[in-house]
């Protein structure tokens, strides 16, 4: 069973939306970069619910947005910017 990770404490729903809009992408684009990487929907109502931290997200769907936008896992969870890597965002 794949463990939910509660965004009610909105940091993670807050760095997700900021990333995402960061890279420019719409929820309908997202939703549709993670089906076509991974052959696995996630609807833009769910983008947008686990955004506004109303809907719990799964650690695997949070690494698919996070791979989705080539973002860094570690800043959307914890709000670290590693030195180092490329693009935290």
């Amino acid at each position: 069973m794949d463990e939910k990770i509660d965004l009610s404490t909105r940091g993670i729903a807050d760095r997700l939306r900021e990333v995402r809009r960061m890279k420019k992408i719409t929820q309908s684009g997202l939703a549709a970069d993670v089906e076509d990487m991974f052959g696995v929907a996630v609807s833009r109502a769910s983008i947008s619910a686990y955004e506004n931290g109303t809907k719990a997200i799964s650690a695997l769907t949070l690494g698919r947005l996070a791979l989705a936008m080539d973002a860094d896992l570690q800043y959307i969870m914890y709000g670290i910017k590693r030195s180092g890597f490329k693009e935290w965002i």
